[in-house]
């Protein structure tokens, strides 16, 4: 019956994707379908499979928020999965972590963590406790996706691991198709679907004609990109030893994204995509035992791509009355190059230099001095769209609205809600790349290469993230918060059982 049922929700996502490609209105209807299907199959699965069917609705979430107006179930509805797979773990384990793979520190903090944010609760200058209470979305809940993923061996011929992987693969396929389809068919595609997408939020108007951004099946322009850069570790993750698919059908999926990337206009994300993919790829050619014959295969792999880009690049078309390419090429050459024109095409293309994209040291500290130490402002507070939060900042009568910024960046975020209790999610986060490299030196030194290519990984992943939420704030919202949470979970695990003897954990 399980598989059954799996098989059905598969045949209604490959549905969904498809009506998406023919700019159908009766996505909306499908996707509470699939929504009710997956709490179901979250209801009946294992725990384990709750959070593989939990990430791949991820995946579709944010257009369900679009297309249903953002009501309140649409917007809860990540929220609402993850309390299913919390309770279904609590009632059938009566746990929620393996205790010998979450180390003694990360307890601590942890439960320092939670013990100060129901303390802020009660703040006296933020949100009233009945609001401040669902910044649990991003404070705790988070956490016990971390936790649950603990419970997760990825190593144990692990079936249900690697089927999750290849599920996210044709998601991933299925996602740059589309971004393709709706980036080429403009605004009146998308209006086709719901005319939300042009008139829920002011800043949507801001995005059309020359500088239109598809969706994806995202809630934001440009935002299915977000879930291109997530799902890059787990392109590498699965158990796939084929040389068709390394060599081959790997490269195409990511050279077919880098085009996805660049047609979105969200740079960041692109940035982070590459330093993934490169930095997992050093660790995976150190842990290749045969490393001329890998290095023989990845020069024939960068053949394959200056070969593809050499007989698509020249002959693509920069503008026409559907799309403009130039605006795109101009925000990349930002990053690229200081000149102020480009010629491509036979088009010469202005591109205004930017000094400054993200805030800088002397920013943060700038943001850091406006900081209330020592309990900071309260959950809610710092710009997060929680009920009430407009109502408590007018109440701050000696402060502006400007106050309440925190500049795009997690840690003056963190710091600004939960003042000195930050350092207990700070520390927690910034521990978990070092776990992850000293298990993946180690396992390189002693040749335990499945190791040392899972936490390797983990580490690219995570301290990829850790930095690209300097602009950012991703770490606690999802679905960045979701595959952060998750791969950091396994990772950790991996890592206690890579210290176990050698004859205990080798494949």
């Amino acid at each position: 019956m399980s598989n059954t049922f799996s098989k059905i929700i598969y045949a209604l996502y490959a549905l969904y994707f498809i009506l998406n490609i023919t700019g159908s209105p009766l996505i909306p209807y499908l996707y509470v379908i699939i929504a009710i299907a997956v709490a179901l199959k979250i209801i009946t699965s294992p725990f384990e499979i709750g959070i593989y069917s939990l990430i791949l609705f991820s995946f579709i979430e944010g257009q369900g928020r679009v297309v249903l107006g953002y009501n309140v179930v649409a917007r809860a509805a990540l929220d609402i999965l993850i309390m299913l797979i919390f309770f279904k773990a609590l009632v059938s384990h009566k746990s929620l972590f393996v205790q010998k793979y979450l180390p003694q520190f990360m307890k601590l903090m942890i439960a320092f963590h939670f013990l100060w944010w129901v303390a802020e609760l009660f703040h006296p200058l933020g949100l009233p406790p009945w609001f401040s209470v669902l910044t649990a979305r991003y404070y705790v809940m988070p956490l016990f996706l971390f936790t649950l993923a603990l419970n997760i061996d990825i190593t144990e011929n692990n079936s249900n691991f690697n089927n999750f992987c290849i599920a996210v693969i044709f998601f991933y396929i299925a996602q740059i198709i589309i971004s393709y389809v709706q980036f080429f068919g403009g605004s009146d595609f998308l209006n086709n679907i719901s005319i939300n997408y042009t008139t829920l939020f002011e800043k949507f108007s801001r995005f059309q004609g020359k500088t239109f951004r598809a969706f994806g099946t995202s809630f934001v322009p440009g935002g299915y990109v977000t879930h291109l850069f997530l799902g890059t570790p787990l392109l590498l993750l699965i158990k796939q030893d084929k040389a068709w698919y390394k060599y081959f059908i790997l490269p195409l999926i990511i050279i077919a994204a880098w085009a996805a990337f660049f047609l979105s206009g969200v740079r960041s994300a692109w940035i982070k995509n590459l330093m993934i993919i490169y930095g997992s790829l050093i660790f995976l050619f150190l842990k290749n035992r045969f490393k001329f014959k890998a290095s023989i295969k990845m020069i024939l792999t960068f053949i394959l791509f200056v070969g593809l880009s050499a007989l698509i690049i020249p002959n693509i078309q920069l503008k026409n009355t559907n799309y403009d390419l130039t605006g795109k090429i101009a925000r990349v050459m930002q990053l690229l190059s200081n000149s102020e024109e480009v010629h491509v095409g036979g088009e010469t293309i202005a591109v205004r230099q930017k000094k400054k994209h993200r805030i800088d040291l002397d920013d943060f500290m700038r943001f850091l001095l406006k900081t209330e130490l020592p309990f900071g402002t309260g959950p809610g507070m710092g710009g997060v769209n929680v009920p009430g939060v407009a109502e408590a900042k007018a109440q701050r009568i000696d402060k502006d609205l400007n106050f309440f910024w925190t500049g795009d960046n997690l840690y003056v975020f963190l710091i600004f809600e939960l003042g000195l209790g930050a350092f207990f999610i700070i520390m927690v986060i910034f521990t978990l790349p070092f776990y992850f490299l000293k298990g993946a030196i180690s396992a390189l030194k002693t040749r335990n290469t499945e190791f040392a290519k899972i936490l390797g990984i983990c580490f690219i992943f995570t301290i990829t993230v850790i930095i690209g939420n300097w602009g950012a704030v991703g770490i606690l919202l999802a679905p960045e918060s979701l595959f952060f949470w998750f791969i950091s979970g396994i990772g950790i695990r991996q890592y206690f059982k890579s210290l176990q003897p050698t004859n205990e954990c080798s494949q």
